[in-house]
């Protein structure tokens, strides 16, 4: 199973590079601009958000980080995590993911159901096609929870994700067995790092002033 190696800017897994600037005003969805600072991070300039259903079929995939690969000095932000009131430093986040007490999680939704749910709100598509070349989606990203919160999406095929303006709710099919809530809403502040999306725009049907979506293409950390 691949592992994650984490630097300050951005993380790889499995041969990608997801960003890490700006990563807690991030969400699923999450629609903006892509900027590169002459200094700084690149990241996503958050503008308006797609709301994604438990109909999108969330993929939730809990990942190992490669702790040979990855140093404390790279955990440099602050981070929110679900059930934990207020922000846990850097440094802090590191040491509990090592002990194995925090865990990372992986979400995505496929580029052709993401595109679906863009196509359904046709005046947040048209916003996205004024926004020019810089116009990005985050269609992955990377959230930090507490370990013991494995029981809720450790079967994602009974798991259901919705992500909005609050956050990400995961909601698990109890089976008879089960008793009480098991229901999870992961604060927007918790996500670590992000994949982002590009549209390819129909040139035909923009000549005549509609905008239809071709596809999306993943845009990863350090391509232009």
């Amino acid at each position: 199973m691949p592992s994650v190696a984490v630097k300050e800017n951005h993380l790889t897994y499995n041969g990608k590079k997801y960003f890490r600037g700006g990563a807690e005003d991030v969400m699923l969805g999450a629609l903006g601009e892509k900027r590169t600072p002459l200094f700084g991070q690149n990241y996503l300039e958050v503008k308006d958000q797609i709301l994604v259903p438990a109909a999108a079929k969330v993929e939730v995939t809990e990942v190992s980080i490669d702790f040979t690969a990855t140093s404390k000095t790279d955990f440099k932000t602050d981070v929110s995590v679900e059930g934990i009131p207020g922000k846990l430093s850097g440094g802090v986040v590191f040491d509990r993911l090592r002990s194995g007490e925090l865990v990372l999680l992986k979400l995505s939704v496929l580029p052709n159901t993401m595109m679906g749910l863009l196509g359904g709100d046709y005046a947040k598509m048209v916003m996205m096609y004024d926004w020019g070349n810089d116009a990005r989606v985050a269609h992955q990203i990377f959230v930090v929870v507490r370990a013991e919160l494995r029981n809720v999406y450790n079967n994602s095929q009974n798991l259901s994700v919705t992500a909005n303006v609050d956050g990400i709710t995961l909601s698990p099919t109890l089976t008879t067995s089960q008793t009480g809530s098991q229901r999870v809403v992961v604060s927007k502040n918790s996500v670590f790092a992000y994949l982002l999306a590009k549209v390819e725009w129909d040139k035909k049907e923009a000549r005549h002033g509609r905008k239809k979506i071709v596809t999306l293409n993943d845009d990863q950390w350090g391509m232009s």
